[in-house]
C-alpha cells in the first residue's frame, strides 16, 4: 500500500469513528445503568405510596368520633407512628 494524503486521511477518519463508536458504546453503558438505578428508586417509591394508601383508606375506614364530634384516627396494627406522639392529646381546634 502507498502512503500518501488519500489513504492517510482515510486511516485518520477510520481511527476517529471507532473512537466515536467506543465512546458511543461506553456512554450508553453508563446511560443505561443510571435508567437501572432510577428503575429501582421508582419501584421503591412505588411501593412506599402504596404503603401509605393503604393506611390512609384503613384510617378512613376505622376512625371513630368523640363526643364533641371530632374525628379519632388510631394506628393500624402492626404500623409504627411517624412524626408526632400519638398517645399525646391533640390541642382543640
Amino acid at each position: 500500500m502507498k502512503v500518501n494524503a488519500g489513504n492517510v486521511t482515510a486511516a485518520v477518519a477510520v481511527v476517529m469513528m471507532l473512537i466515536a463508536a467506543a465512546t458511543g458504546i461506553y456512554q450508553l453503558g453508563k446511560l443505561s445503568n443510571q435508567v437501572e438505578n432510577l428503575s429501582v428508586q421508582i419501584e421503591e417509591l412505588r411501593e412506599e405510596m402504596h404503603r401509605g394508601n393503604q393506611q390512609l383508606l384503613y384510617s378512613l375506614a376505622n376512625h371513630t368520633h368523640d363526643a364533641d364530634g371530632n374525628a379519632v384516627f388510631t394506628i393500624p396494627p402492626g404500623m409504627e407512628p411517624t412524626g408526632a406522639n400519638p398517645n399525646q392529646p391533640l390541642p382543640a381546634q
